[in-house]
């Protein structure tokens, strides 16, 4: 549960354009966060802002994939939010995550019920925590020009870049770059700049996955084309 602390309902700006940060988040550590994105305010409130626009759901899709016995789908879903948790400072609910993927992986269904609501509980901390310090339930980008897409070209790039993520990530960075010239300004440019979100803080297992989104979106964009 959220305490009677009072918590900032948006982020104020500094004179200079510097974003000032809540002192206090339930359930995340500001200065662990921030000293995983190098002091980065900026990218650390884009961090947040993405964490409360995409992981709301998440126990839900885990119960769902462990109902269906899917347990791979469920064990990757737990190992990603224990990396991405990690990273904003929930550190309480990386542990929680890092638990639940190790009784999937383990197999113990006796211990899933008990971890799986240990993750919900530190999961609602988080969010209920950014939603009151961020004034928002969901941020709305900004509209981009529609410009047209090389896909052939850039499902090279998506395609080169996830077997370069564990091997060369300094070619896997400039491949960043040349997806932000085709990607930019068009209509996914919104699920580049996540993907470049993840790969500035070197989270791979969250570019991986915003990786096969994009390759999903470029699939269906191209479906369109030819339909």
């Amino acid at each position: 549960m959220l305490d009677n602390r009072e918590i900032p309902t948006e982020f104020k700006q500094l004179g200079d354009g510097e974003v000032v940060l809540p002192d206090d988040v339930p359930g995340i550590s500001i200065a662990i966060g921030l000293k995983r994105v190098s002091g980065n305010r900026e990218l650390y409130r884009e961090l947040l802002t993405m964490f409360l626009n995409t992981k709301r759901e998440t126990g839900h899709d885990l119960r769902a994939g462990l109902k269906q016995a899917d347990t791979e789908t469920a064990e990757r879903i737990a190992h990603s939010i224990k990396s991405i948790a990690a990273v904003i400072g929930a550190e309480e609910l990386s542990n929680a995550a890092a638990a639940l993927e190790k009784a999937i992986a383990a197999g113990e269904r006796n211990r899933w019920e008990n971890t799986l609501e240990s993750f919900e509980q530190c999961l609602g901390v988080v969010i209920a925590g950014l939603e009151a310090s961020l004034g928002l339930v969901a941020e709305q980008e900004a509209p981009v020009r529609e410009l047209p897409i090389n896909l052939e070209v850039v499902q090279g790039i998506v395609e080169e870049m996830v077997g370069l993520l564990n091997s060369d990530i300094g070619r896997a960075m400039y491949l960043r770059d040349e997806l932000c010239r085709h990607l930019d300004g068009s209509s996914l440019a919104l699920e580049y700049r996540r993907l470049k979100r993840y790969l500035d803080v070197f989270d791979i297992d969250a570019t991986k996955e915003s990786l096969d989104e994009l390759a999903t979106a470029l699939r269906t964009a191209g479906e369109g084309k030819n339909g």
